[in-house]
């Protein structure tokens, strides 16, 4: 089965393996916990965009 996400987490909880690509090569691949303690931060910061309210704040050009 292949699966590809952006998200380790949720590669962690549904693989036993991986592959890292970058622009199709392989990089590296391995257990999930061996990849995010070698290759990740400890911690990780997701932001989507900004919300309503802050585009309320947002002048019009």
């Amino acid at each position: 089965m292949l699966l590809t996400t952006r998200y380790m987490s949720e590669a962690e909880s549904l693989c036993d393996r991986l592959l890292i690509m970058d622009h199709g090569d392989i990089v590296t691949g391995g257990r999930p916990r061996r990849l995010i303690t070698e290759h990740a931060a400890e911690s990780v910061i997701e932001i989507e965009g900004p919300s309503e309210e802050l585009r309320g704040n947002i002048l019009p050009e």
